[in-house]
């Protein structure tokens, strides 16, 4: 079955859902590690301070990140956009990978 999309607008789709999923898994290994895991904190200085408020933290991730990917999703002609896709899902994948060895190394924490 062949999709009606071009190949370099479906990559681009995949980037960009595929981004907001990972970004949404490390929000939820953030809330769910912060205060379990010892010595776990938010990175993020500004997300940090979001954190202060999970309201806050959820709109940003559920408002600012899917509209900043599909700005850059719909801007994809341009290099700087297409390289911005390509950097977030590259970090969201290696704080994904980050969070599932975390997961198996501090499980003992976590499960209790």
């Amino acid at each position: 079955m062949e999709s009606s999309l071009p190949r370099s607008r479906r990559l681009y789709l995949i980037l960009a859902v595929g981004t907001q999923i990972l970004s949404l898994v490390d929000f939820a290994y953030t809330l769910f590690g912060i205060g379990r895991i010892p010595g776990m904190r938010e990175g993020n200085p500004f997300f940090a301070a979001l954190l202060g408020s999970p309201w806050m933290a959820a709109a940003y991730k559920l408002v600012v990140i899917p509209a900043a990917l599909w700005a850059m999703y719909k801007f994809r002609s341009h290099p700087l956009a297409r390289f911005g896709l390509w950097l977030c899902f590259a970090v969201f994948a290696y704080l994904g990978a980050k969070a599932a060895y975390m997961l198996v190394v501090y499980r003992q924490y976590l499960f209790v």
